[in-house]
């Protein structure tokens, strides 16, 4: 017959944030810690779940009297791998800017999947991640392209010598390559150097 059991024990995701799920009795996606109502037949039945954080879960399961026992303690232990390459994370944002000098915190790139999982999976031998200006004026100095590819990067730039010379609030930046989507740095201002 039918029994309303809960699963736990695995995360959502970061960026953007998925919440598990596991299936019920009719196959719709429900998420975890919520109630999930699935048929038994001779003691045994099916859910299906779904696991969007890279990690290693320990599932479990309860119908709020009896937890699920198994080796060691009763829970599903799952390793939740990342998926392909999708996008970028700005692991450090740019900051410390003053116009002339070169920033106080230069940009960290990493690769990652669509769910913002750290990835280098099907990640091509040579990738190039290219900074340009989003929002403000003027020019960016300095190496703005760098190989993220597994042959150089292995999926991690960090920009050394990114400048700009005009003083400026809200300045973005983006990162880019052909081949997956273009992230954004968040605002940081340019303020004005020292006068000689």
């Amino acid at each position: 017959g039918d029994a309303s059991i809960t699963f736990s024990g695995a995360n959502s995701s970061l960026d953007p944030v998925v919440v598990p799920t596991a299936s019920d009795k009719t196959g719709a996606n429900v998420n975890f810690g919520t109630a999930t109502t699935i048929t038994f037949a001779n003691g045994i039945a099916t859910s299906s779940m779904k696991l969007f954080r890279a990690e290693n879960a320990a599932i479990n399961v309860t119908d709020g009297n009896i937890t699920a026992t198994g080796p060691p303690d009763g829970r599903l232990n799952v390793t939740v791998n990342p998926n392909s390459v999708t996008t970028f994370t700005i692991s450090t944002q740019p900051s410390g800017a003053t116009a002339g000098s070169a920033f106080t915190n230069q940009p960290v790139i990493k690769t990652c999947d669509a769910y913002g999982n750290l990835s280098t999976v099907d990640l091509g031998a040579s990738e190039f991640v290219t900074v340009s200006i989003h929002t403000g004026s003027g020019i960016l100095y300095g190496t703005t392209r760098l190989d993220i590819g597994t042959s150089s990067g292995n999926g991690t730039v960090t920009y050394t010598d990114l400048m700009m010379t005009v003083a400026q609030t809200g300045v973005t930046l983006d990162f880019s390559s052909g081949s997956y989507t273009t992230v954004t740095s968040n605002p940081f201002n340019v303020v004005a150097g020292a006068a000689s």
